[in-house]
């Protein structure tokens, strides 16, 4: 499991485990392992770079370039199959390159959107929460290409729950059939918050990372 902040993801790859029925091991590694401060700083987005939000081993949290994470985002890869991984999990549903490597790379924002477009009626739309404002363009646009109709809402997924609440409030008032929670940060808590509020049927990222990585590791 590649992560875009520090490994050990303590708060998410134990959950990814239960929630998946995983048994096998687990290899973990972090695109910002042993980086400083400063170093991480120096990560930030310019104007027009994607914003990815990432949690810092110490709890705390910050916001990040996509465009300047791939190239540790491939070392991370690279690292993993020299451990001895059979399958990569990138542990993030931002739109990725396709990855170089021997052995699979999972990129589950496809198998997100394919899923969630696929269960929603004829007509109907999908709600999608996501953890920075920056990304909801990029996914209204993604999804709009594969022909659904998206209602895409922003909620950070760590600290007070207010802007999850009024995210979920949005998606209850609109025409969705659907809701995907688009961020392994996203708990089972957070689920349930939104399932009661929307009164929608509830995709959350972190299940579907463990049910991926439980089919594709064997």
């Amino acid at each position: 499991m590649a992560t875009i902040g520090q490994a050990p993801r303590d708060d998410l790859v134990p959950d990814i485990r239960r929630l998946g029925g995983i048994e096998g091991e687990i290899l973990e590694c972090g695109a910002l392992d042993g980086l400083s401060a400063a170093k991480i700083e120096q990560l930030a987005p310019r104007s027009g770079e994607y914003p990815l939000v990432v949690r810092l081993k110490d709890g705390s949290t910050a916001m990040l370039s996509r465009d300047r994470l791939v190239p540790r985002m491939q070392n991370c890869v690279d690292s993993l199959v020299e451990r001895g991984a059979d399958v990569v999990l990138i542990l993030c549903f931002g739109e990725w390159p396709p990855f170089r490597s021997t052995k699979l790379v999972v990129r589950p924002l496809e198998p997100l959107c394919a899923f969630v477009r696929a269960l929603a009626d004829a007509g109907g739309g999908v709600g999608v929460i996501v953890p920075a404002e920056g990304q909801i363009a990029e996914f209204e646009q993604k999804l709009g290409r594969e022909g659904a109709a998206a209602t895409v809402v922003y909620a950070p997924p760590y600290g007070p729950q207010d802007e999850l609440v009024r995210a979920a409030e949005r998606l209850r008032d609109g025409k969705v059939d659907i809701v995907a929670m688009a961020c392994p940060g996203y708990t089972s808590e957070m689920k349930a918050v939104v399932r009661q509020i929307t009164g929608r049927p509830v995709v959350l990222a972190r299940s579907l990372m463990g049910y991926l990585a439980r089919e594709l590791g064997g």
